[in-house]
């Protein structure tokens, strides 16, 4: 069973830059202290709460601290951190003192209710807006109960559980909150019934196209045009800095496009649409707010992160090789980084295993040519802890997933990725499945699901 969550890659995590991209939001996300020689600091914003509320700083290097209480503290009241480590977390909480309950920022496991309590935004100026929920079970799930702003720099957003390689870059990528980039295209076929295409965020330089009944669970940002097939639905914000069409009946929760956009019969936008020339209504078709705006939406060019990320993958000590050719039985494979001097094929119905052996480690797969899966086959892990990260880096060429076959990780391809039908590329435990092409474009099939675990 795929679980709908809405995780990030193996990628390094770094803030986005100003002025160059959407904010964006993860309930359960974590801050990350990147540069300790940053003093940081956070701005009381108030809230909306009903309950007053004691807000508390925890990290490894520093003491608990109270920084501001709901109700009482003023808006807006600026309390100095100070410094702290490269690599530690802000974990920030809250203790409602009307109903006795403590609620932190990061995963839904760290509450009683395991449900995620805080909202954190990056607001695309180096600083981070935290909401939080007050109430056991997660009240209104508005998260604007507390609300503060974390300021000075040197700090990073994780996503959700996100699967992290802290030293790939050294620079900031949005990489890590897309689930597919292309540098040419991204192609979908027809989406299975009631199921998902692809979990999370979709990113490419050139062209969209989703094919009839597919599903985004995120949001899609194109270089160029955006065309989906009829029924589709795109669940979080569409960005084309070109046209966009959408099929009869498609759904998407709110369109920005820098030129004309087609609504087909019975099609909806369910936010604002913006349109830079002009929109053209099917029948039956509606929006929200109806906006005329000349501003083309900016779409970050990420094909150099996923080379960069190629690059270093490739640059690990490896653990062992795998002889080029082709592996047409049953395979174990231990934790490690392994090496493939060559092309690597894995015959149809074959698989293989990854054992984890009760600890945390990697597998990582480092491909000098071409990488193809064949049809059926099935990656499993096996005796892991839900942390490990797996990666198929083909650096030289592209890799191909077959029909019907179940691949366990992050692909990552300098060439193309093409992934037949009804195959899937998930993850395990906390790590998510995500597609990647550094120089070309991503084709998926009809029924198949990229992103999300199998767990």
């Amino acid at each position: 069973m795929i679980t709908r969550h809405l995780y990030t890659s193996t990628l390094l995590v770094l803030s986005l830059s100003a002025a160059t991209a959407d904010a964006a939001s993860f309930k359960g996300g974590k801050l990350i202290v990147t540069d300790g020689g940053e003093d940081i600091s956070t701005i009381f914003r108030g809230g909306e709460a009903g309950y007053s509320s004691d807000v508390f700083i925890d990290s490894d290097t520093t003491l608990f601290r109270h920084i501001g209480k709901g109700n009482v503290t003023p808006v807006p009241t600026t309390y100095a951190l100070g410094l702290f480590q490269e690599g530690d977390e802000l974990e920030f909480s809250i203790y409602v003192t009307d109903k006795e309950n403590t609620f932190y920022s990061g995963p839904a496991d760290r509450n009683g209710d395991d449900i995620v309590h805080a909202l954190i935004t990056d607001n695309n100026d180096g600083s981070f807006t935290v909401g939080f929920e007050d109430l056991y079970g997660g009240g209104d799930f508005d998260y604007n109960d507390i609300n503060f702003t974390v300021t000075g720099g040197g700090v990073v957003l994780i996503p959700e559980e996100s699967c992290t390689v802290v030293d790939f870059l050294n620079y900031s990528t949005t990489l890590p909150a897309q689930t597919v980039f292309a540098n040419t295209y991204v192609s979908a076929g027809a989406g299975s019934a009631g199921g998902e295409t692809v979990y999370g965020n979709i990113l490419a330089n050139t062209y969209v196209t989703m094919g009839a009944g597919s599903r985004v669970t995120g949001d899609i940002k194109t270089g160029t045009i955006l065309t989906t097939g009829a029924s589709a639905t795109v669940e979080g914000s569409t960005r084309a800095a070109g046209a966009s069409t959408l099929g009869a009946s498609s759904t998407v929760s709110d369109l920005q496009s820098g030129t004309a956009v087609t609504l087909g019969a019975s099609s909806q936008v369910t936010g604002d649409l913006e349109y830079g020339t002009v929109v053209t209504y099917g029948a039956s078709a509606t929006s929200g707010a109806d906006i005329n705006n000349m501003t083309v939406p900016v779409i970050i060019d990420e094909h150099q992160g996923v080379l960069d990320v190629q690059s270093a993958l490739d640059s690990m000590v490896v653990s062992a090789n795998i002889p080029p050719g082709n592996i047409a039985l049953d395979t174990t494979f231990l934790p490690g980084v392994w090496d493939v001097n060559g092309l690597l094929t894995v015959t149809a119905g074959v698989t293989l295993t990854l054992d984890a052996q009760g600890t945390d480690h990697d597998f990582i797969f480092n491909i000098s040519n071409y990488l193809t899966f064949g049809a059926g086959v099935n990656v499993v892990v096996v005796n892991g802890t839900g942390k490990n990260r797996v990666i198929w880096n083909a650096t030289g060429n592209y890799i191909s997933v077959g029909a019907n076959a179940n691949i366990v990780g992050t692909i990552l391809a300098k060439g193309y990725v093409s992934t037949g039908a009804n195959s899937s590329v998930t993850g395990v435990g906390e790590c998510a499945g995500a597609v990647y092409s550094g120089a070309s474009y991503v084709s998926i099939g009809a029924g198949a699901v990229i992103g999300g675990t199998n767990d």
